[in-house]
């Protein structure tokens, strides 16, 4: 991070920052007042307030994205293990994410309504499928008992 100006003018303490910053990011730490910040940092209410600038609070914001990326990352494998090993609800919330990851992947590439499409075409083409299988069932069936 470049040398950044505190709402009071001043240059920010890159230590200090980096406290800040370090405090603010860890999940451990949420819902911590402004107080328990300073307290736990060693600096002054009045400091953090004036070090908490927009800028800072969009580095924290990119940190704590990345934080919750790999926990979240961390939860799927052993979500995923769980599964693989035969746990039925964990199978199930696994497909759902997957589901969620699939429509969110469809929001974000520019082709999205031609994989819209492509799902249309491959559900009506099931949809014919299982029709037919039921219809040759039903001449099975009506074979066999006219033949008995």
């Amino acid at each position: 991070m470049t040398a950044l100006i505190s709402k009071a003018g001043s240059a920010m303490n890159p230590h200090t920052l980096s406290c800040l910053i370090e405090i603010l990011t860890t999940p451990d730490n949420d819902g911590m007042t402004q107080a328990q910040v300073a307290e736990m940092a060693g600096i002054s209410e009045r400091t953090v307030r004036n070090y908490l600038t927009p800028e800072v609070w969009e580095e924290i914001r990119k940190i704590r994205l990345a934080v919750m990326a790999r926990s979240l990352a961390l939860v799927d494998r052993a979500l995923f293990a769980k599964a693989a090993g035969g746990d039925v609800s964990a199978a199930k919330l696994i497909y759902s994410r997957w589901d969620e990851h699939k429509e969110v992947a469809r929001k974000l590439t520019p082709w999205s309504e031609e994989l819209t499409a492509i799902d249309a075409e491959l559900k009506q083409l099931q949809e014919e499928i299982d029709a037919l299988e039921a219809g040759s069932r039903i001449k099975t069936e009506t074979t066999e008992s006219a033949q008995a």
